[in-house]
């Protein structure tokens, strides 16, 4: 009835002369506007990706450069061949980029050969594309050229280096062996130093470059912004224009209809009360979910349909309509359509139309389902916003456009020490330094007048201001908002501190993995099966199989070439394995380098699954070859048991040791065994063969180490020195051997000791004298000034702070301290230095130094102490901050790394060498010693099978006391309580029998739970302290006293030999001293020197008792 009633009333349709919009007349402007800012930006993301590909070439480019001086310097220091190979290697990137660059300078520009040069250089073969176009386009803009010329310079200093090197290598050609030339050196340092600037400058001008023609591009933007909106306004002129005119001739609708619209617009209804006819528009029916003939024509089907929780509140609004006490009815509730609750929104009316007796109800009926789930979501949304804004830990800071706080979140308080409401109305320059203020008011105030940005307000780094007065990094991000046509700024300030350590913690960290991989030759690889099999190497694996990165890259069908032939078909099942099960393996096998040294790993791998297909899988191989070897030494051990005649020889294959043992009065070796690792047949038949062997610049040096030890200056005969091998090469060894037998007892005099390939040890030593080296120059050349004094006198300034001083290099050496300082900054000076005597750490200061014209330089200065010789000293730097922590960062690492390494891995190689002498091959001498004697009693009958046994029991117990001794040398300190004090009681007695020295030892406290990791470090502190002191000092008495403090261990050494004098006195180069120094510190501890007032030296050691449980397991750590 009612959808009838309402087709029969509706109004009549709309005049056919409303005029209609060209659609493409509106669109084809904007679609025009759209394409001009999507080339634009396609030009801007171009132009920063060669702008982005030029700063990735320069920083190729100089590490080329810095690689190939680096090596150059080097090839000065040893005119080794092969770093002379490596210089020329990285300087043909720089000259790949010079070839580009001539080529796309050519009247004629060459792409192809201009491609092939970039290439050459190291870039990405997808970037050259743009390096080309964007050199090619922007030559001549004034900042690019600019560039260029820095470009051209540095090729033309990259020349230079080039003759230098040329003539280098033609002066070593000429006379080898004279190397170490400082002119040369002083020349490849100055081409260095002049290369820097100008790799700084291309960086620096070809970003400002960009920055300029993006502005550009930002601005012609904002111009086609600016057109697009006028053209948008235009066009909505015209629309409201032609529907103004389209409403003039719509003409009067039909009287319901029109109270209808005065409702509402969506679902209508005219309800006759009186007579109870229902009149609903389509869009109604619909909303209500009624069926087809389906009709609403009494009040109570209404309520029924309405939620409870509104039906009270719906029935009184009507009434209160109804009788005449609200204007309208409009209110908000729930109606059930089709079992389902939806929210409307009921506008009504009630009125008489033609007869006064007629009561009509008319109105509208909106579904805001949508906008009530909106609205509460939105609610919901804000709460969220409003909590995320409380709990966010980074400050929230919202400014107005006079740059004042308006409010900050909660945790302004936690990071910079204010209240939000403490700072209500202040300006955000109150947390900023002092000498950022200005600087930040003057940009603020520039911006707000022309809203032109001087910076990128995104990640700023800064300094922040604490209430306290601290200063600490701090990351700004600013935003503009306009409400209306009020400005608003939303500032995002982000504290540092945190973030900056732990960036250093991970940078620590990472060194440490690279060293702990690098010791414990362990390498990885992985293979990206989802991007098409790619495969990657880490560095220690390039070493581990002898290949240059820059030479190989690595895929999975070459890599296999790697794998010895025997192991190749296991290595490929285990990779199928992989891909097929999805089951990781777990190998050992035999690897070949590229210079075909074998060599067993044990390969790992972990995978990376989607469901049921590998898309990633790592592996790690670590070099087992040692453990092979000691296996294999532990299995010729067992074969001894059953050939007795190979028994010795199997044994020391498996410790890798050669053995000798030389006839003293006939000069002839009458026992020696395998001699075949350093690829000789037989050993030397005499000792005239055997020096024959050793390099001549170590013959002298070798022999007077022999000559001390048979003038009773040592306890073993040990020496280290270059030995050639079969095939010419040669090769370090270290040989170690005393005397066995007594000839004043009638024994024939033998010299027994064995040979020990070190050459893994002393590239080791090597690696450690180059960052040495390294270190030195570093400190002499470094732009941070470096100064030593004691209390008055200045004893060291390194060239740098020479140079901002104004003085010549050396010239202040010796002169007063005061004189250096102004009176202000002395006083300052001497404060802190009281600090230090007293223990008290003292943070970075300014000063001012008077410098050569009679001006100040003001310094940011970082002063240490330290004890030497019983006085203090004083070490002081002056850089800027961030440079001072990244060079003692540096320094420290190095130092630090390099000692650990070098004690560690000696204290542990001749730990394992100590265990396979005295558990494999004493033991088993030993046994064969036993099987032997038993032998010689049931040949008793026999005399020439017993005379032969008798020699051969002799020769095992001499092997047997050998190995013994040299156990016992190798691991003097044993792992039960007091070990340490008994193997010093061990050492005094051994001078006091064997050299005739007075020597004594005694101790004082509980010092027998000293750990055995810190025992063997005091054991050859004082091994060395003592064959010093008979050796140089001429001691005849000396005394070694071990004491337990309440907090702190002490050990002291005393002699009454010749005295210190001032040098060290410790061995080669005093590496005696170094190596006393470097223990010391590796157990936390302090040395110290002091010359007795009648005769002689005392050294002493302490380090603290809290420390012992740290160093028990320090190997593991290192």
């Amino acid at each position: 009835m009612g959808a009838s009633a309402y087709d029969e009333e509706r109004p009549e349709q709309l005049p056919d002369q409303v005029p209609r919009l060209n659609l493409a007349s509106v669109i084809w402007p904007q679609l025009a506007a759209c394409a001009v800012l999507l080339l634009l930006g396609a030009l801007s993301i171009w132009l920063l990706s060669g702008v982005r590909a030029y700063v990735a070439g320069e920083g190729i480019w100089s590490k080329a450069q810095k690689d190939a001086v680096i090596e150059l310097l080097q090839y000065v220091d040893n005119g080794d061949p092969e770093h002379f190979a490596r210089f020329q290697s990285s300087i043909n990137i720089t000259l790949g980029d010079k070839q580009a660059r001539l080529a796309l300078d050519a009247k004629r520009p060459d792409a192809d050969l201009a491609r092939a040069g970039f290439l050459a250089g190291g870039n990405h073969p997808s970037d050259i594309g743009g390096l080309i176009a964007l050199y090619r386009w922007f030559r001549g803009y004034p900042n690019f050229a600019k560039a260029i010329s820095f470009w051209a310079e540095g090729d033309v200093q990259i020349a230079k280096l080039q003759q230098v090197a040329n003539e280098l290598q033609s002066k070593y050609t000429a006379a080898p062996g004279n190397y170490g030339d400082e002119v040369y050196r002083k020349k490849i340092l100055a081409l260095n130093s002049s290369l820097t600037p100008l790799e700084n400058a291309f960086s620096s001008t070809i970003s400002d470059a960009a920055r300029e023609v993006s502005s550009i591009i930002f601005g012609f933007q904002a111009l086609v912004a600016l057109a697009l909106l006028w053209i948008g306004r235009r066009i909505s002129r015209r629309v409201v224009a032609q529907s103004f005119a389209a409403s003039q001739k719509l003409g009067e609708a039909s009287r319901r209809l029109q109270l209808a619209n005065e409702g509402s617009s969506d679902g209508l209804w005219d309800w006759n009360m009186t007579g109870g006819e229902l009149l609903m528009s389509p869009q109604l029916r619909r909303q209500l979910g009624l069926a087809e003939g389906e009709t609403i024509s009494r009040l109570a089907q209404v309520w029924e349909r309405t939620h409870q929780r509104d039906l009270g509140r719906i029935r009184k609004a009507f009434r209160d309509h109804l009788a005449g006490r609200a204007g309208s009815f409009s209110e908000k509730c729930r109606l059930n359509v089709n079992g389902e609750y939806r929210w409307f929104h009921a506008r009504g009316r009630f009125s008489h139309l033609d007869d006064a007796s007629v009561l009509r109800f008319s109105g509208a009926l909106t579904d805001i389902t949508k906008e009530i789930r909106a609205e509460r979501a939105w609610k919901l949304s804000e709460e969220l916003r409003s909590a995320i804004f409380e709990a966010a830990s980074d400050v929230i800071v919202v400014l107005d456009e006079h740059g004042r706080i308006s409010f900050a979140n909660p945790a302004l308080a936690q990071v910079f020490g204010y209240t939000p409401a403490e700072l209500a109305g202040q300006t955000i320059e109150i947390l900023q330094p002092q000498a950022l203020r200005a600087a930040h008011a003057q940009g603020f105030a520039r911006y707000i007048s022309s809203s032109v940005k001087s910076i990128d307000w995104r990640r700023v780094q800064t300094t922040g201001l604490h209430r306290d007065g601290t200063e600490f990094p701090l990351e700004i991000s600013f935003t503009e908002v306009s409400i209306g046509k009020v400005r608003f700024f939303a500032a995002f300030l982000r504290d540092l501190s945190p973030w900056q350590k732990a960036q250093r913690e991970s940078l620590r960290s990472k060194k440490l993995l690279d060293a702990t991989q690098s010791l414990a030759c362990i390498g990885g690889w992985e293979e990206d099966l989802a991007s098409g099999s790619r495969v990657y190497w880490t560095e220690q694996m390039y070493r581990l199989l002898d290949v240059q990165p820059a030479t190989y890259t690595p895929d999975r069908g070459s890599a296999l070439q790697f794998v010895a032939p025997e192991y190749t078909a296991i290595m490929k099942e285990a990779l199928e394995k992989e891909e097929r099960e999805g089951l990781s393996h777990d190998l050992e096998l035999v690897m070949v380098t590229a210079r075909g040294r074998r060599f067993w790993v044990h390969s790992k791998s972990s995978l990376v699954m989607q469901g049921d297909v590998l898309v990633k899988r790592t592996a790690i191989v670590r070099d087992i070859t040692l453990q092979k070897t000691a296996q294999q030494a532990q299995r010729l051990t067992w074969t001894l048991q059953r050939r007795t005649s190979e028994r010795l020889s199997l044994a020391l294959r498996g410790a890798e040791l050669a053995l000798w043992v030389l006839d003293v009065p006939t000069g002839r070796v009458t026992h020696a065994q395998r001699w075949e690792m350093f690829g000789y047949a037989a050993p030397p038949a005499n000792f005239e063969e055997w020096k024959s062997l050793i390099h001549p610049d170590d013959l002298e040096a070798t022999l007077a180490t022999m000559d001390r030890y048979f003038a009773g200056a040592s306890d073993f005969d040990e020496a280290e020195y270059r030995m050639r091998k079969a095939d010419g090469s040669w090769v370090w060894v270290r040989s170690r051997g005393r005397m066995v037998s007594n000839a004043s007892q009638g024994e024939s005099l033998q010299y027994a000791g064995v040979v020990m390939d070190i050459s893994a040890q002393m590239d080791a030593r090597q690696v450690m004298q180059d960052q040495h080296n390294f270190l030195q120059a570093m400190v002499e050349n470094i732009d941070i000034g470096v100064l030593i004094s004691d209390d008055e006198h200045i004893i060291y300034m390194n060239a740098s702070l020479h140079r901002m001083l104004g003085h010549a290099a050396q010239s202040l050496h010796g002169t007063l301290v005061s004189d250096l300082y102004t009176a202000e900054s002395y006083a300052q000076k001497m404060l802190r230095r009281n600090s230090l005597q007293q223990g008290i750490a003292v943070p970075v200061t300014l000063s001012d130094l008077r410098q050569k014209d009679g001006g100040t330089l003001r310094t940011m200065m970082n002063t240490s102490m330290v004890m030497w010789n019983g006085r203090p000293h004083y070490i002081t730097t002056g850089t800027p901050l961030s440079e001072q922590e990244m060079f003692e960062a540096q320094i420290r690492a190095s130092q630090s790394r390099f000692e650990r390494v070098l004690i560690s891995e000696l204290e542990a190689q001749q730990s394992h060498i100590a265990r396979e002498l005295h558990d494999s091959l004493g033991s088993e001498l030993a046994g064969l010693a036993l099987v032997l004697g038993g032998a010689r009693t049931a040949a008793d009958r026999e005399p020439d099978v017993t005379r032969q046994l008798d020699i051969a029991l002799e020769q095992v117990k001499t092997a047997v006391d050998v190995t013994r001794g040299l156990a016992r040398g190798l691991t003097p300190v044993s792992e039960t309580p007091g070990g340490l004090w008994r193997a010093l009681e061990r050492l005094t007695e051994d001078y006091r029998v064997i050299k005739g020295v007075m020597c004594n030892f005694s101790t004082g406290g509980e010092v027998d739970a000293i750990p055995v990791s810190v025992g063997n470090h005091l054991y050859r502190i004082a091994q060395e302290a003592l064959a010093n002191a008979v050796r140089h000092g001429k001691a005849t008495q000396l005394e070694v006293v071990l004491l337990k403090h309440e907090d702190f261990y002490a050990m002291s050494i005393s002699d009454n030999g010749s005295g210190f004098k001032g040098q060290t006195n410790a061995g080669s180069n005093g590496l005696g001293l170094r190596s006393m120094t470097a223990r010391t510190k590796f157990i936390g501890g302090t040395l110290r020197f002091d010359t007795l007032r009648e005769r002689g030296t005392r050294l002493t050691i302490q380090w603290p008792v809290a420390r012992q449980d740290k160093h028990a397991n320090l190997r593991l750590v290192t």
